[in-house]
């Protein structure tokens, strides 16, 4: 019987095909059942959290005021409202002054950025969780902490942290989980949920129509395919569609900088950049000319910039497509389910390469979108014993150490790896290279190929 057709998994179903656990809860009273499944999480989420602070200490902004909090930019994002005029971007800061909260108080701005990054680390190693299921503990464990010590996963939540994006793709991951997971609702309930939530999202953030669509494409047509799933789809999109295109009808037209204001810390007070946002014809005009409007030279760094932005979010791809749903337990069907459920997000956020240069940025949250959707699906198959997964996560783990803390990865949002040191991505490379070939075994069978 199919997933699908056997329903969602329990929690206790999870954890009996965990080995990150003590005795089997088969026959315990209930109340021990949820007692169990909350210690085997226990030292998993331990060791992710510390993993979690661990790269934070590397890759944090520096913060403003004193605080280590969000840089200017992403600090705008909180402190602008509607009090003035409509402006883009300008709902959360709105929210927050409806409920009134002072959305010029960078603790308040500080406090809630990280609460959001955090609990989107906690999805993340929620998600490393499930998909370790059937693994050793050592292996487990080191599955868990290449993940998170990624430069293109906790490393970016937390060189972005204040970034919208971050809470629309953690409370859409939680929206997902409530309705699919931990209690099915019916079509009505669903599509209004993901309708509504598409309307807020968009007003949010623009961007999130091409981060989240895709997840609810990949939901309706990969992983879930019920007809709730396939009515969210719908009713998100065009809830989202509404209102990204309201924001491009009003605000293309509009001229002139929008006042920044200010964000204080008690009564220390800093100036915000004046900042109405390009509009999206300017985007693309700017973004064109210096990928296309330049001849060979142009056409170079478009492709650095690609590969650079692509290259570990891919790795981490194959990688975790060969852990977790490697060896004959998985059927081709299967696995084209897993690689189209990474595939599908980059190839519908491409519109954004176009007319934004933060590439690292989107690559990493579709990556993280992708692991956590799959975390949250991934069947009860435990994959076959591997000699070779301890020794290419190991030295992944090693690999991944030394990237994230290499200050000239302070800009990945921007670039990926694109103007790191060539030097030292050259030698990461023949490592990779020398890695692959010495574990081809690994690879061939886990892989399918």
């Amino acid at each position: 019987m199919s997933r699908e057709a056997a329903g969602p998994m329990s929690l206790d179903d999870e954890d009996r095909n965990s080995t990150i656990r003590s005795p089997s809860p088969g026959d315990l009273r209930p109340l021990s059942r949820w007692w169990l499944a909350i210690s085997s999480r226990a030292g998993y989420f331990t060791v992710g959290l510390a993993a979690f602070y661990v790269v934070v200490e590397f890759r944090a902004h520096a913060g403003l005021l004193g605080v280590r909090g969000p840089d200017a930019y992403w600090a705008l994002h909180w402190s602008r409202d509607y009090s003035g005029n409509f402006v883009r971007r300008g709902l959360l800061g709105e929210v927050l002054r409806t409920f009134g909260i002072d959305s010029t108080d960078y603790l308040v701005i500080t406090f809630l950025a990280w609460s959001i990054s955090l609990a989107l680390a906690l999805l993340l190693i929620e998600a490393a969780f499930r998909l370790s299921r059937g693994l050793g503990k050592l292996e487990a464990y080191l599955l868990l902490l290449v993940i998170t010590m990624s430069p293109a996963t906790v490393g970016l939540i937390a060189e972005t942290t204040g970034d919208p994006l971050q809470l629309l793709l953690g409370a859409y991951l939680l929206l997902h989980w409530l309705v699919y997971v931990a209690r099915p609702a019916g079509p009505w309930w669903t599509g209004g949920l993901f309708g509504l939530f598409g309307l807020i999202a968009g007003l949010i953030h623009e961007a999130s129509i091409f981060l989240l669509f895709p997840a609810a494409a990949i939901t309706a047509c990969i992983l879930v395919r019920t007809t709730a799933s396939r009515v969210a789809a719908v009713t998100y999109l065009l809830g989202s569609a509404i209102a990204v295109g309201s924001v491009i009808l009003v605000t293309q037209q509009a001229t002139g900088p929008i006042p920044g204001g200010y964000i204080h810390v008690g009564a220390a007070r800093m100036a915000m950049p004046d900042n109405s946002f390009p509009t999206f014809t300017e985007l693309l005009a700017v973004e064109n000319a210096y990928n296309f409007g330049r001849g060979l030279v142009g056409y170079a760094v478009f492709a650095k910039r690609l590969i650079g932005s692509l290259l570990i979010p891919f790795f981490l791809a194959c990688l975790v497509g060969a852990v977790s749903f490697g060896a004959e337990n998985y059927n081709p069907t299967d696995r084209r389910r897993v690689w189209a459920t990474f595939a599908i997000p980059i190839l519908l956020s491409a519109p954004l390469y176009l007319i934004a240069h933060d590439w690292g940025r989107f690559a990493g949250l579709a990556f993280m979108e992708s692991l956590i959707l799959l975390g949250l699906w991934r069947a009860a198959k435990a994959p076959k014993p591997n000699i070779d997964r301890v020794g290419v996560l190991s030295i992944t783990l090693l690999f991944a150490g030394i990237m994230t803390s290499a200050p000239a990865l302070e800009s990945y949002r921007i670039n990926g790896l694109y103007g790191f040191d060539y030097r030292l991505v050259g030698s990461g490379i023949l490592f990779v290279v020398a890695i692959a070939v010495a574990y081809r075994r690994f690879w061939r069978t886990q892989l399918g190929l």
